[in-house]
Parts: C-alpha cells; sequence; structure tokens
C-alpha cells in the first residue's frame, strides 16, 4: 500500500482534534477581548483567571433599558406601584436574556429580583463567551473590597439651615451600608434591640456579611450612623454590616440594596 494513504487517516484524525480544540482557544485571543472590552473593562483579570481553569463568580448587569410598562402585563392594580414595575422589569429582562443565551441556567448562583443583575459562575472560556455574546448582557463584574472612609461632615452640606426650614426627614428611614452599629449608644436612644424602645432610632439592624457577633467591630458604621442621625434628626435608621473584616464584598452590597428596595413599603 502506498505510504501516504497510510498517512491519510492519521493526518485526519489529528486535524479533526484541531478542529475541536481550536475555538476554544481563539475565545481568549486579543480579538476575542476586543469584541467584547466593554462588557469586560469591570472585569480586568477574569479571562486569565478562567483560563487557569479557576472558576469565578461574577455580577452580571442585563439591559433593561428598552423595555416598556406596555411589556411587562403587570394587572390594573399594580401599574402605578413603582416596586412592581422595578420587579417586573428587573425579571423580564432577564427571562429574555436567559431565552437568548447559550450560557447555562444552572450557573446562576444568586438573581436579585428587584435588579437587574445576577450572579453566575464561569467555569471555562467557552462559557464566558456564550456569556457575553448575549446581546442581552450589558457587563461583567468582578467581585471588589470596598472600604471605609471619612472626610467631611454637616458643616459642608450646610445641614443647620436646612433643619432651620423644618427638613428633618421626618417619617422617613434612612439606610446604611457600613461595618454595623452599636445600637446601645445614648446618640441612638440607648437601644436594647432595634426599635426598643420606642425611642430607639436605629429600628433594623442586620448582618449580610458573615455575622462577626459584634454589632460594630469597627466603629465606622457607628460613627457614619451618627453623622446620618445629625443630619436628618427626625429619620429612623436602618443599618446593614455589609464588612467582613477591613473590607466588603461587593457582592454583599448588592444584596443589601436589594434588601432596601424589597422592604421599601415596609419601612418608608
Amino acid at each position: 500500500m502506498n505510504a501516504k494513504y497510510v498517512y491519510l487517516p492519521a493526518l485526519f484524525l489529528i486535524l479533526f482534534s484541531a478542529s475541536l480544540w481550536f475555538p476554544f482557544e481563539v475565545m481568549a485571543t486579543p480579538k476575542f477581548l476586543q469584541k467584547h472590552a466593554r462588557k469586560l473593562s469591570q472585569a480586568p483579570t477574569l479571562v486569565n483567571q478562567v483560563k487557569s481553569r479557576s472558576k469565578q463568580q461574577v455580577l452580571i448587569q442585563i439591559d433593561t433599558s428598552d423595555i416598556s410598562e406596555s411589556d411587562l402585563l403587570l394587572p390594573a392594580n399594580q401599574r402605578s406601584n413603582r416596586r412592581m414595575n422595578i420587579r417586573a422589569k428587573a425579571e423580564f429582562g432577564k427571562n429574555r436574556f436567559w431565552r437568548g443565551t447559550k450560557f447555562k441556567r444552572n450557573k446562576l448562583v444568586k438573581d436579585y429580583e428587584y435588579l437587574p443583575l445576577m450572579i453566575v459562575e464561569v467555569d471555562s472560556i467557552e462559557s464566558l463567551n456564550e456569556l457575553v455574546a448575549s446581546q442581552q448582557l450589558v457587563g461583567v463584574y468582578e467581585e471588589t473590597r470596598l472600604y471605609t472612609t471619612l472626610s467631611q461632615s454637616l458643616p459642608l452640606i450646610e445641614q443647620p439651615t436646612v433643619e432651620l426650614e423644618g427638613a428633618t426627614g421626618q417619617g422617613t428611614s434612612v439606610m446604611v451600608l457600613d461595618t454595623g452599629v452599636d445600637y446601645t449608644h445614648s446618640d441612638f436612644g440607648s437601644c436594647t434591640a432595634p426599635g426598643t424602645p420606642a425611642s430607639c432610632r436605629v429600628i433594623v439592624a442586620q448582618d449580610f456579611a458573615p455575622d462577626d457577633g459584634s454589632l460594630d467591630d469597627n466603629g465606622h458604621g457607628t460613627n457614619v450612623s451618627a453623622i446620618v442621625g445629625g443630619v436628618a434628626p427626625g429619620a429612623d435608621l436602618i443599618v446593614m454590616d455589609v464588612f467582613d473584616g477591613g473590607s466588603a464584598s461587593s457582592f454583599d452590597v448588592v444584596d443589601a440594596i436589594n434588601w432596601a428596595i424589597t422592604n421599601q413599603a415596609t419601612y418608608n
């Protein structure tokens, strides 16, 4: 038998194998990165992490800018409810995203019912390509760490003038996302628990970061909550501990924001 015929099957097998692997490799080329640069601009290390076979959880934003109230098909008695419209719009956008993407729905880690945001797991360049290929995807965001800071307070915003005009925040609640709050401090009404006694200004205190067993292990959240209380002396305070040690997860922050929208009607 002619030798060239002997090598043809082997050559075909090599080329076929290469064709299976090639698409997975080109997805992370400069051309791929350039094409999806806008969507990946807030996830600068994601591609390299995924290429090294490291599973990554990322926050994704879904496009809802073109969704109108007529698309939502809400019952007539809910159409004027702003919170229900926000929820329905987010749900509509996410359902549209899942219908139009090859990215697997079982990669969903966490959903935020009132926000056009989800946390998903990316475990390969192939799945990343499926994710960013969606026209309904606005952007991909890596988890970031956020740090406390404080520079100015009441004089900068001329609060005393506003208070003299009667704007004290009475009848409203202000939510603080920080390191927690020591609500037993006299400035908050010497609370024994959130909302207790009736003079207690901190009506909710909750952990979204891993519970450290402390009301405020840093002091920054107590300070900021006191500043808010000084700016709006008539307002109630809702304080969420989103910090784990010296930093906060951006995912925990989004979780707390979603809680605020969910409970808006309860706490005004």
